[in-house]
């Protein structure tokens, strides 16, 4: 089952009344953040996704070509993200779980953040000429005399 909809109570609403009446179904919903994600996905989501998350990286990428970076390395710069972000996921979700519970935890999520800050600055910082990662595609650079007429 697919939920899509503006109305993010409405939204939180059936995947509990679904997930409670029909376990089986997958459900795949959108959010429009990460704090709706969350809330989806405690709520029994087999698959969320952010609307602003891949729409940010892509206009992200956009600005770094428009400022004049290589179009290639533009996109290694997001692959980059992705996997970094992809690594802290579930980190994150458990933080905010727990700050949930418990107001103190809240200083522990930004903590979090600060961290996968660091990790993203760290891993965008590095030298990518020569060293790839698996996921990312390969590009050679046309021919010096190359006219695309």
């Amino acid at each position: 089952m697919v939920i899509a909809i503006d109305q993010p109570e409405r939204a939180l609403d059936l995947v509990r009344h679904v997930k409670m009446t029909y376990p089986q179904v997958k459900i795949l919903a959108r959010a429009f953040d990460r704090g709706q994600s969350y809330e989806l996905e405690n709520a029994g989501a087999d698959y969320v996704i952010s609307e602003t998350f891949h729409s940010a990286l892509e206009m992200g990428k956009q600005a770094l070509v428009d400022m004049g970076m290589h179009s290639f390395q533009a996109y290694q710069q997001s692959h980059v993200f992705l996997e970094t972000e992809a690594k802290h996921k579930d980190e994150l979700y458990q933080a905010w779980l727990k700050a949930k519970e418990d107001e103190g935890h809240i200083s522990h999520v930004r903590e979090l953040f600060m961290n996968l800050e660091s990790a993203l600055k760290e891993e965008m910082d590095k030298d990518r000429s020569d060293t790839h990662a698996k996921g990312e595609r390969g590009w050679t650079p046309r021919p010096k005399n190359y006219s695309q007429d």
